[in-house]
């Protein structure tokens, strides 16, 4: 088993990718940048030949779109590659001390599909997630559940090569951003074809002091009632299937925190 790990950064941020490579070089990880699309670079035309704004989640944002189309674009590349695995990570990623130590564990692990490592940044104190009841794997302190309800965000996760093509297949032309094709069962095709999980403590959380370089302008029609309603029905349509999980305790609701110092 063998892996490659993708930092994914835009040209214009040269002061991500150092605070970045900083933290890769503190605990001796090998690395390739993979430089982004940037969407302000494009016409939106060219850009909507590569992700499309019609779909589930209405009136995606430019940077969304190139975003997505990045991560695609990494997807295709580790599928050249002799790389069993990948792990990507988003310019932004903060990572917890134990990194390293524990995306080595995961690999020996020998978990498939697509894991999440990232613990995006909370509504409120904690971080809560919908998984499955039964452990995936145990390694040390760390476990993987299947991810059964929504986790939203992408600055870091592994996939394998399976899964990778899995994506492609599913979405030659996504119309949904990256985190929702990934991580919401409410809309995306992959649950049923692939082993989709969440990794407890995750490895990996965005730096909530840097601005967005994905959506900073406002979204043109976003607030309309049509699509606030479509956006809504694509958020809660599994919302009845959950609960049901949760009654009958074949889900769960688990805190996800951060980093871990217990790594056997």
């Amino acid at each position: 088993m063998s892996y490659t790990t993708y930092l994914l950064n835009l040209d214009r941020n040269p002061d991500r990718l150092a605070k970045l490579t900083n933290q890769l070089s503190a605990q001796s990880v090998k690395w390739e940048r993979f430089v982004a699309i940037d969407g302000s670079a494009m016409a939106p035309q060219d850009l909507d030949k590569m992700v499309s704004r019609d779909g589930p989640i209405p009136r995606m944002p430019v940077g969304a779109q190139a975003c997505t189309a990045s991560h695609m674009q990494i997807l295709q590349a580790f599928l050249l590659t002799d790389h069993t695995h990948a792990v990507v990570l988003e310019d932004d990623a903060v990572l917890a001390p134990d990194f390293a130590r524990g995306v080595e564990a995961l690999m020996t692990s020998g978990v498939t599909g697509l894991i999440n490592i990232n613990r995006q940044t909370p509504s409120g104190e904690k971080k809560r997630l919908i998984v499955r009841t039964d452990i995936r794997v145990k390694f040390g302190s760390y476990k993987i559940y299947d991810l059964k309800g929504v986790n939203y965000g992408s600055a870091g996760y592994v996939i394998d090569r399976k899964s990778a093509a899995q994506i492609l297949n599913d979405y030659p032309h996504p119309n949904m951003p990256i985190d929702h094709i990934m991580f919401n069962p409410n809309v995306s095709t992959l649950f049923s074809k692939m082993p989709i999980s969440q990794m407890f403590p995750a490895l990996v959380k965005p730096d909530i002091s840097m601005t967005s370089s994905i959506q900073t302008v406002a979204v043109a029609e976003a607030n309309k009632m049509k699509n606030r309603i479509k956006r809504l029905r694509a958020e809660i349509s599994i919302v009845p299937r959950l609960l049901v999980g949760i009654v009958l305790m074949h889900y769960q609701v688990r805190v996800l925190e951060f980093g871990c110092n217990d790594v056997r």
